[in-house]
């Protein structure tokens, strides 16, 4: 079974990618890596399950509290 939700982190260099098994567990990741600097984005990414492409991947909208 594949995650549904992924964290991508992104730099200059490089762009970093953690599937994570529930939206907590991505929020945390989410969280350090932005507190880290090390990263000039980071974002949520969820598999699209409508009628998209299969694979596809879209950014989740920031999560208001």
């Amino acid at each position: 079974m594949t995650s549904s939700i992924m964290v991508v982190a992104k730099s200059d260099f490089f762009v970093n990618k953690f599937e994570q098994p529930s939206l907590r567990n991505a929020l945390n990741l989410k969280d350090f890596l932005e507190q880290t600097g090390d990263y000039d984005r980071v974002s949520l990414f969820q598999r699209a399950d409508d009628f998209r492409p299969v694979g596809e991947w879209v950014e989740m909208a920031e999560l208001e509290c």
